[in-house]
């Protein structure tokens, strides 16, 4: 539900209570290497084992020290395109070693990607392509006839490569530094056209060095990466496991889509690491089978419940570590966590989800009300996020960027992002997730602004005005019902309807329903 949650008379905390939400349940700053990029995290892992295994996509895998050395290729011939720190690059491809190497050479290079889904709708592609001015495009030959018009230069991986593989295999030399920008991922818009976040390899590093001290991840582990690349997740998934030395498994999309096929490649392959949403995890967990080669299920992006999680208790090792993992996509990816083992979950039977869980290293939290007034324990109030992984904002949007990132009201020189989302602490430091104030859903793990929807409705012909609502009539299936008001002696036909948003938004903004 969205637009009905309602914050509680302003209570004054006391001191002590003071010191609990700003000191004790944010923890000191945790230390680390800083001054890294993330690509130069890789680099340190391609020295220790060149030639363990890094990717397997379908019949194909890559050693460490190739997936290196393409990507250096890559980044020289690039860096003669004029690539370097500030400058995108957009990717526009299907899951691929190709799409590995893309990222790591735009990296190398000095730039920052911009990731397009094939299957994004052409206004939607030529929106981002315009809003961010890529100088070169990277793809694949058979995807060309999907792109919009564009005047960037067009590099298609599995074609023209022989022009990338004459450079040199080494490191190129770059200037960038930790705070230059990694990618923009866009995220849905209540005005109706997407916004991109702006993410630097400063915000994503300390969320990867985190990852290190609480997975433990090893180069035996196997971890498996099917998020689409425009899911920000989806950069978590794959450089926890590069950087740890793990070898990723890329799955093919057709086996994304069915969960069967899921659950056999995951026990075909002994994958001990996967990255899923509550409704993904739940297709696998509904099969019944047990799936003994998990050591790691990390789930985010929506409600965990603790019914599923109950259920998963029962097909999993007994040692399998499972976590519910919180986070924006203007917070990098994750801000808390809460590991759910079984003693865990007796302590929160009396909730109907899982809670979010304390804040990670490098981050803080706070739960105010709307006049910036910190709440205690077992009060709602606005989640405010601080720490490392703020971004630096949304991509041409001063305005916007002003009203949702500003100075901490609780520490001085401090950022803060006021994530719309209401939370709560709980007695023991957790956060518990309640819902969000304004107008904005999850929906199969994206985020979707139901204003978006509308603006693109009213800009039909023959409506008059619309309401798009996220209808939740069967608990385990939350989906999307437009409710649209006619211009007078009009009628349009629910085709007519859907086939105006189709060119306009993506397949999972869609409403399922029209009224």
């Amino acid at each position: 539900m969205c637009g009905d949650l309602n914050f509680p008379t302003s209570l004054q905390l006391n001191e002590a209570e003071r010191q609990q939400v700003v000191a004790m349940w944010n923890k000191p700053r945790a230390a680390f290497r800083r001054g890294q990029c993330i690509h130069e995290l890789f680099e340190a892992q391609a020295e220790r084992a060149p030639d363990a295994i890094a990717v397997t996509f379908e019949d194909t895998q890559v050693t460490f020290k190739e997936l290196d050395a393409r990507a250096n290729q890559l980044a020289h011939h690039l860096q003669h395109l004029s690539v370097g720190p500030e400058v995108f690059v957009g990717l526009f491809m299907e899951r691929s070693i190709e799409m590995i190497v893309a990222i790591l050479g735009v990296w190398k290079a000095g730039g920052a990607y911009v990731p397009i889904d094939p299957a994004f709708p052409l206004e939607r592609s030529a929106f981002m392509l315009a809003d961010t001015q890529v100088a070169v495009l990277l793809t694949q030959r058979h995807l060309v006839e999907r792109l919009p018009q564009h005047s960037a230069h067009l590099v298609c991986l599995n074609t023209d490569w022989d022009s990338v593989a004459s450079e040199c295999w080494d490191n190129p030399a770059s200037p960038v530094v930790p705070d230059n920008l990694a990618y923009t991922i866009y995220t849905s818009g209540s005005t109706g056209r997407p916004k991109g976040v702006l993410i630097t390899h400063a915000n994503l590093c300390p969320l990867l060095h985190w990852g290190y001290d609480c997975l433990h991840l090893t180069p035996a582990d196997r971890a498996v990466q099917f998020l689409s690349y425009t899911f920000d997740a989806s950069v978590w998934e794959i450089f926890i496991a590069l950087t740890s030395g793990s070898s990723l498994f890329m799955v093919p999309r057709e086996i994304v889509l069915d969960p069967q096929a899921m659950f056999d490649f995951i026990t075909s392959h002994h994958i001990s690491v996967i990255h899923a949403t509550p409704t993904q995890f739940q297709f696998l967990v509904a099969l019944g089978q047990p799936i003994p080669s998990l050591r790691f299920a990390c789930i985010g992006a929506e409600k965990l419940t603790l019914d599923l999680v109950k259920r998963s208790h029962a097909l999993l090792h007994p040692d399998c570590r499972i976590f519910n993992m919180y986070g924006p996509t203007e917070a990098t990816i994750m801000a808390t966590t809460l590991e759910i083992d079984r003693a865990t979950f007796n302590q929160y039977q009396d909730l109907t989800s899982v809670p979010i869980g304390p804040p990670i290293a490098n981050t803080r939290c706070y739960v105010v009300d709307p006049d910036n007034n910190l709440q205690p324990a077992g009060t709602p109030g606005e989640l405010f996020i601080a720490g490392d992984g703020l971004a630096r904002g949304y991509l041409g949007r001063p305005s916007l960027t002003g009203d949702k990132f500003g100075p901490s009201p609780f520490s001085s020189g401090e950022r803060v992002y006021k994530t719309g989302d209401q939370a709560m602490w709980l007695p023991d430091g957790s956060l518990e997730f309640l819902g969000r104030i304004d107008y904005q859903v999850k929906l199969r793990g994206f985020r979707i602004e139901l204003g978006e929807i509308e603006a693109v409705l009213d800009q039909h012909s023959a409506v008059q005005a619309a309401v798009v609502l996220a209808r939740e009539d069967d608990p385990a299936e939350k989906r999307l019902v437009a409710y649209v008001v006619p211009q007078p002696g009009q009628a349009p036909t629910i085709s007519e309807l859907r086939d105006h948003l189709k060119p306009k938004l993506p397949e999972y903004m869609l409403p399922a329903a029209f009224v």
